[in-house]
């Protein structure tokens, strides 16, 4: 999938929310949420479930949402995601036609690479090439309290 970059910020193209779009979405690995721009939720058919209060730094606000969504971008889609109904107001000042945001209710359904500078984002990406460190889940820090090496003789 391609991504265009705007203001150091990754834009995909092709985001349909209950089979309605395509639409412009900016991707927000740091948003919880995903979020549909009110009138765009509206146009499609939407229906709000329930509302939250949506913290933001321009303040907090009252957010109709759907908890059950089903969003595809290409071929990769989840049945059941929370949408948020916003006026989008911070993302706009990026660009006009950006419909929505892509935030981690869709993203971590998927081990994805994001890569900006190659412009492009790419789902179930093989596993680049290194050493991997074991993350210990309790404290959510590198490494897990000791250290093994293994190594191969030269043959």
């Amino acid at each position: 999938m391609s991504l265009q970059i705007v203001q150091g910020r990754p834009i995909v193209d092709g985001i349909y929310v209950n089979g309605h779009g395509p639409c412009r979405f900016l991707v927000d690995t740091g948003a919880q949420s995903n979020h549909s721009d009110v009138q765009v939720a509206r146009r499609f058919g939407l229906l709000a479930m329930f509302r939250v209060h949506l913290d933001t730094i321009a303040g907090t606000e009252l957010a109709p949402g759907m908890a059950q969504a089903r969003v595809r971008l290409g071929e990769t889609e989840v049945q059941s995601t929370e949408v948020l109904f916003t006026k989008l107001n911070a993302v706009r000042e990026l660009s006009d036609d950006i419909q929505g945001v892509l935030g981690q209710a869709f993203l971590a359904q998927f081990d994805y690479l994001l890569d900006m500078r190659g412009r492009r984002m790419v789902f179930g990406a093989p596993e680049p090439a290194g050493i991997k460190a074991a993350f210990d889940m309790q404290t959510k820090r590198p490494g897990c309290g000791y250290f093994r090496t293994t190594l191969q003789e030269a043959g």
